[in-house]
Formats: C-alpha cells, sequence, structure tokens
C-alpha cells in the first residue's frame, strides 16, 4: 500500500496538473476499470488489431437492430470492392482528414488507413446503419459536449465504444453508449441498482462522460493521450510515458500502449473521418426502427413498461429501446422522480392517463416491487372513502394561480384533476380543488420519508396492497396515525399533498403553522412543522 501512494505521488509531480485528490482517485481505478480483455489481445498483433473491431462492432449492432440470425448475416457480409493501394489514395485521405475542423490532431499513417477502410468501405452497411442512429444521438452528445465544453469531434467516440447501442454490455463489463465500467460510472455520478442502470441512460451517461474526458485532458493537456487514458485507464497510460522515457505525444508512446489501445486512437480518427466523408464513399443512412420524434415525462410512481405499452398501445420493444437504462422494465420512482422518453404523440396521452396506465394490473406487473405502506394516489382518495371532494366555484378575477397559492395545490394538479388544458378559467365555473380532511383513515404514501421504522402495516394476500377492512375489524395489528413533528419537503411535494400524508390536518393548518404567509411556497429539503393529531384507528 505504501508503494501504490508513493507511485501516485512520483506520477502526479512529473504528469499531473489536477489536484492530488482527483489524480488519486482516478489512478487508483485504472488497474481495476481497464476495459481491455487481456486475454482477447494478449497475442493479437496490433496490425491485425482492426478486425477485432469489427467482431466486435458486429455482434453490438446486430443486437441492436435485430434478432434474425439471418438478417445478421446479410448485414455482415462485407463489400466485395476493392481498395485502390496507392499513394494516390493515401495523398486523398490524408487531404481529407486536413480538412476536417478539429481540437485533435487527426494524423494520417497505415493504421488510421485501415479502419478507414474498414468502416468506408469493407463494412459501408454497418456505417449506414451507424449514420442512422446518429440522428438520434448526435443532437443529444452535441448540446452535451458544448455546454460543457468539450470537443464536438468527441461524439464520434460512441461509434468505436459501442456502435451507437445503449444497451452495449462489453466482454469484461463496460456498459452503454460510452462503455463505462461499475466504479468509474459510480465515480461520476451514475446509479446502478437492481432496478437501474445509468450507464444505459443516454443523457446522464453523455455527461458522465464527457466530465471524464475533461478530467483526463487536465491531467495529460493532450486529447489523444486522454482517450488512450479513456480506452485502458490512466496507470497504463502513465506506465507507457514512463516506459517512452517521458514522452508525451500518442504516437511517441504508442509501442508501450496496450495492444488494445493502439488501434484505439486510429479507430476513432478513422470514426470521424467517415462520419464527414460518408456521401464520398456512397454511404447511406439506414433509418433505425423506432421514432426519431421523442418527449420526457417525468414519472412520479413506480410503474412497469408493460402498463405504459398496453394502456398506450405502444410496442414494449419501442418503449425499451427509448428507456434502456431500466433493467427489470420497471421504473422504481419512489423517493425520486424518474424520466421516461416516449413517442411525441403518446406522451401527450401520458399526461392524460396516468392514473389509469398506474392502476391497469397493478399487482400483477409490480408483483415483485413490493413496497410496504402503498395506497392508491390521492386522486383516488374519494373512491376508498378516505376523503371528500372539495369544490371551488371560480369568481371574477381569479386565476388557477390564484385558486394555487390558495388551496395549496399546483396548477399542474387542478388542471390534472379537472381534466382541462389550458390555463384559461371563467366565472361560475366549478372546480375539483381537493379533498377534505376528515378522512377516518389515512395511511402514508410510500414516498413518506418520515415513517417510523418498523411500523405495524396490514398487508393483503399480494403484499402489494393496504387491507383496510380487515384493520377496520380489529383483526389486524392497529396502524398508528401520523405523529411526527417534521417534515422534509420531497421533490414534486405540494401543501395539499403532504396534508393528504397526515390524518385531521389540512395544508392550511400546515401554512398557518409554518408562518408561511397568503402566498406560501416550499421548496425540496425544506423542513415544515406538522400540527400533532392524536387520530387513530381503534
Amino acid at each position: 500500500m505504501k508503494f501504490f501512494y508513493g507511485l501516485v505521488v512520483l506520477l502526479t509531480g512529473l504528469l499531473f496538473s489536477l489536484n492530488a485528490q482527483t489524480n488519486t482517485n482516478l489512478l487508483a481505478k485504472s488497474e481495476q476499470d481497464c476495459r481491455i480483455d487481456k486475454n482477447k489481445v494478449e497475442n493479437t498483433d496490433s496490425t491485425d488489431y482492426y478486425m477485432l473491431i469489427v467482431d466486435e462492432l458486429d455482434s453490438l449492432l446486430s443486437l441492436w437492430y435485430n434478432g434474425s440470425s439471418a438478417n445478421i448475416v446479410s448485414f455482415l457480409e462485407p463489400s466485395t470492392e476493392l481498395v485502390d493501394d496507392n499513394q494516390n489514395l493515401d495523398s486523398l485521405y490524408a487531404a481529407r482528414l486536413a480538412r476536417i475542423p478539429s481540437l485533435f490532431p487527426l494524423t494520417y499513417n497505415a493504421d488510421v488507413r485501415k479502419f478507414i477502410e474498414l468502416y468506408a468501405v469493407r463494412k459501408r452497411n454497418f456505417s449506414g446503419r451507424i449514420l442512422g442512429l446518429t440522428k438520434i444521438y448526435f443532437p443529444l452528445f452535441e448540446e452535451v459536449l458544448l455546454k460543457l465544453d468539450v470537443p464536438f469531434e468527441l461524439k464520434n467516440l460512441a461509434i468505436i465504444e459501442s456502435a451507437l447501442n445503449p444497451s452495449a454490455v462489453s466482454r469484461v463489463g463496460a456498459t452503454g453508449l460510452w462503455q463505462f465500467m461499475y466504479p468509474t460510472g459510480k465515480m461520476y455520478g451514475l446509479e446502478v441498482n437492481s432496478f437501474i442502470d445509468e450507464r444505459r441512460d443516454p443523457v446522464k451517461s453523455t455527461y458522465a462522460a464527457a466530465n471524464y474526458l475533461k478530467d483526463l485532458h487536465k491531467i495529460y493537456n493532450d486529447w489523444e493521450l486522454a482517450l488512450a487514458a479513456y480506452n485502458c485507464g490512466p496507470g497504463n497510460v502513465n506506465k507507457a510515458i514512463r516506459r517512452s522515457g517521458g514522452k508525451r505525444n500518442f504516437w511517441e508512446i504508442y509501442d508501450f500502449l496496450p495492444k488494445e489501445t493502439r488501434g484505439y486512437v486510429p479507430a476513432f480518427i478513422a470514426a470521424t473521418y467517415t462520419m464527414h466523408y460518408y456521401n464520398e464513399h456512397g454511404i447511406v443512412a439506414i433509418e433505425p426502427d423506432f421514432p426519431l420524434a421523442t418527449d420526457t415525462v417525468m414519472i412520479h410512481k413506480e410503474i412497469h413498461l408493460q402498463q405504459i405499452a398496453t394502456v398506450l398501445g405502444i410496442p414494449l420493444e419501442t418503449i425499451q429501446k427509448l428507456n434502456p437504462q431500466y433493467r427489470r422494465d420497471i421504473i422504481p420512482a419512489v423517493n425520486t422522480a424518474f424520466p421516461l422518453i416516449l413517442p411525441i404523440q403518446q406522451s401527450l396521452a401520458f399526461d392524460e392517463l396516468r392514473d389509469s396506465i398506474h392502476a391497469y394490473n397493478y399487482d400483477t406487473y409490480l408483483a415483485s416491487f413490493k413496497v410496504v405502506s402503498y395506497t392508491p394516489p390521492a386522486t383516488n382518495l374519494a373512491k376508498t372513502g378516505a376523503g371528500n371532494k372539495k369544490y371551488h366555484t371560480v369568481q371574477k378575477g381569479e386565476s388557477l394561480n390564484i385558486l394555487s397559492n390558495k388551496y395549496g395545490i399546483s396548477v399542474a394538479e387542478i388542471k390534472y384533476m379537472n381534466k382541462i388544458k389550458s390555463t384559461s378559467i371563467h366565472p361560475g365555473q366549478r372546480l375539483h380543488i381537493g379533498y377534505d380532511g376528515s378522512a377516518e383513515i389515512q395511511i402514508a404514501e410510500k414516498t413518506d420519508t418520515n415513517l417510523k421504522p418498523n411500523t405495524p402495516v396490514v398487508l393483503d394476500s399480494n403484499n402489494t396492497k393496504l387491507n383496510m377492512q380487515l384493520a377496520s375489524e380489529g383483526n389486524m395489528p392497529k396502524i398508528q396515525a401520523q405523529s411526527s413533528k417534521t417534515y422534509r419537503v420531497n421533490q414534486g411535494d405540494t401543501l395539499w399533498g403532504i396534508a393528504q400524508k397526515y390524518p385531521g390536518i389540512t395544508h392550511h393548518e400546515i401554512i398557518e403553522y409554518n408562518n408561511l404567509g397568503e402566498n406560501p411556497r416550499i421548496r425540496p429539503g425544506q423542513v415544515l412543522k406538522i400540527p400533532q393529531t392524536s387520530n387513530s384507528i381503534n
């Protein structure tokens, strides 16, 4: 261990411009997080490395586009066109690379030429399919790279990493569009658990990749070395620099790098070339088989993708392709909202049918997602006898914003409960504005972080919903009313919604108790005092 830290200090002094802690973290993960399959490349000559890329890309893209072996064979059939191997062709490739505006030194040599001929000639159909996928992912990449001030050319890195397949998993476990290993993904804020793998989330993984590449560039002040480190880890690049006598150029340390990494930068240069000059090689974009026009909605309750697919009439495979981060087709929106990408038309329908989608065969699709103390949404309380609807008759001069402030619920909730799409209301209109606080039984929703440990609950035979009838008959353990003195506001909370969690408490009482004034506003993280109540089930 002492030797390790001594090595880190030495390398920091010689190589790094970042702060010591950042460098130590990157170095510490470099060996365990190296994405090279050493058994695959150990006996592979570097001149043949591009054939390994062929195998890897064919596998990734065939999984993405189809599952038919017949289609795969047809798709993978290489072009029979012969490349004219002469100096004129070398001059042409070199001249074209020189015309590409780039912060990278787009070097041309024999290694780069092999990859150009791979992407632009031998695998023209492959590149056509990649070109089709760029219409989906490149606008996203460019937006993130621009925001983080990272060179646009880096968008082409995802081509050689994953063939633009967000579900790609390498032999050593690297996952997603940007092929993050688990430790690096966690270091850059990507959550991985039983239900979600954000390494597959196109947006979050792109932010993580851009930040990681920025950190690597700060270490080496050279984009080619940053790319090499992205592939094999900073530790291996540092070893190559040391063994080369301190050289700080990719081509000067080329022979000291792992064999896979020697082909990585040439492959990136060739991918960049192909995306600029596909027309000159007769490459035609093959459109992907799912919609390009999409929109994002936020999910605040747990839901299964099949519920969404069935109610909205969308193929499940389409939703899975648009949302590859959900490992078990379940969006685990318990304490945090999660994004859902849908075709744009269905995204509009989703907002109108949220409750219907959530209720559709809930026990069937979410049986494995057992959450103690679940109760139907507040909008269904009237049907369960847990509260009575309250209405407001619109007066002259009133607006949805005024009603929102008056009743402590959001404009969106008022629109949703009354099935209105515009913000325009008129005098005399009768609006549903929530429920009264007279319910005998109200159970805190699972999003309530104030539930005490080991709170007794009553579950039905499926262990998913509270059995209210047995509890009221005294045949099951009692459920004590909420008695917490404080509540920490979560994202998406409203005063009205918070009041529903506490029997006998209204949102007006919470406003008055916390001195929130005439125009009450709450924010995530804010701690509210809750008036005490002695209600309980007897």
